[in-house]
Formats: structure tokens, sequence, C-alpha cells
């Protein structure tokens, strides 16, 4: 079976994805592209249907770039140095954040009508979502930059 794209603005995308995702990262990829300011962005996988989020943390962060060859998809890149990136889930995006650097805060671009993550607790030095122990660290400190990290109040562990 052969995967179906569609055409936006010359990056192809998976036939799945919303018109409002294709939109977003088409216009950062653009920016990106040209070298004018584009912010760092944070993409939430997740269950299209529930609106749950996978509470990803890894490849998550990043600026908007393209493949190359006749079918461009678009890239996570990892910083604004770097040539190269993941292939992006565009399918499988419940939210997309950025990072506004002149208020200090993140805004929201897009989000799934029905977004939502576990509930985030931290118990001494260790994060639970639902209850359930996700990580341990050695300090506190630790579990609180990792718990704001993964509630989308932070950009960065």
């Amino acid at each position: 079976m052969n995967k179906q794209y569609k055409e936006i603005d010359g990056l192809f995308y998976d036939e799945r994805t919303p018109e409002a995702v294709c939109k977003i990262l088409s216009r950062f990829n653009e920016l990106h592209r040209t070298g004018r300011n584009s912010p760092r962005l944070r993409l939430w996988y997740g269950d299209t249907e529930t609106g749950r989020c996978w509470m990803e943390e890894n490849n998550i962060t990043g600026y908007i770039g393209r493949s190359t060859g006749p079918i461009k998809i678009p890239l996570l890149i990892h910083n604004s140095r770097s040539y190269g990136g993941g292939a992006i889930l565009d399918h499988c995006i419940i939210r997309i954040t950025a990072r506004n650097p002149h208020v200090n805060r993140i805004d929201c671009l897009y989000s799934h009508p029905n977004f939502h993550i576990p509930t985030i607790t931290i118990e001494s030095a260790s994060v639970l979502f639902d209850g359930e122990i996700y990580a341990n660290f050695k300090t506190a400190k630790q579990a609180y930059r990792y718990a704001a990290f993964m509630a989308g109040e932070r950009m960065g562990r």
C-alpha cells in the first residue's frame, strides 16, 4: 500500500494531517529556510481520536526543515546550526507550542480539541503520571524541572 500525501506550500504531509498543522509547519519551515527569526517549536504527539498525549520526551523540540528529493517532507531540526533531522509524524501531532522570546512565555499555536495529558505529580524525587512512577531523579529540583517540561511549562528539561 502506497502512502497518500497532500502537498501544501511545497511540503508533503500525510493525508490524515489536519490542515491547521500543515499550515503551521509550512510557515515555520519557510521562516527557518529563509533565515528569518524562527522560534523553537515543541511538537506534542498523541492519539488523534482521543487527544491523549503520548508524553514523548525526545525529538520533540526544534526548528522545521524539509527533506530533499521529489517528495519534501517536514523534518524536525535540532538547532539552528543543524542541517538534518528526523521526519515528523505530522498526522500524530495533537499540539504545537512555541517559545515567544519577546515576552518569555510559551504560546500554543495548535491544539487538538480534546488535548489532555496525564495528571503529573511529584513525590520526593519521583515524577508520577496518573499515580504511576514514570521517572526517578537524584534531587527534587530535577524532578520539578522534568515535570514542568513534560507539562509544557518549559521548553527544555
